[in-house]
C-alpha cells in the first residue's frame, strides 16, 4: 500500500525527526549498535593525523553544501562544519 503525503505533513514529520535527533553532535545514523561512534572508528583507524586531515575536508564539504536550501538546513550544515572544525583543533591542541 502507497500512501502519499503533502508537502505539509511531510515537513512536520521530518521537524519532528530532526527535533528528536541531535544531528551535529550525536547522529543516531553514525552510531554502532555497540554505542561507537563512527568518528571514533574513524580517529582509531587512521590515527590522529590522519582524522585532523579528514576533519578539515568534511568541514569543507558541509561550508560547500550550505548554500542556497533550506535555512534549517543550511544552519545544521555550518553546525557541522564547525564541529569538525572544533574536533581537529582540539586534536592539534592534544
Amino acid at each position: 500500500m502507497i500512501v502519499e503525503l503533502t508537502k505539509e505533513e511531510t515537513e512536520a514529520i521530518m521537524e519532528q525527526f530532526n527535533e528528536s535527533e541531535d544531528m551535529v553532535n550525536a547522529p543516531a545514523h553514525y552510531q554502532s549498535e555497540a554505542g561507537i561512534q563512527c568518528w571514533d572508528a574513524q580517529l582509531a583507524a587512521v590515527g590522529r593525523d590522519g582524522f585532523i586531515a579528514h576533519c578539515r575536508a568534511t568541514a569543507l564539504k558541509y561550508l560547500w553544501r550550505a548554500g542556497d536550501k533550506d535555512p534549517r538546513k543550511e544552519a545544521e550544515d555550518l553546525r557541522k562544519a564547525a564541529w569538525y572544525l572544533q574536533k581537529a583543533a582540539e586534536l592539534i591542541e592534544q
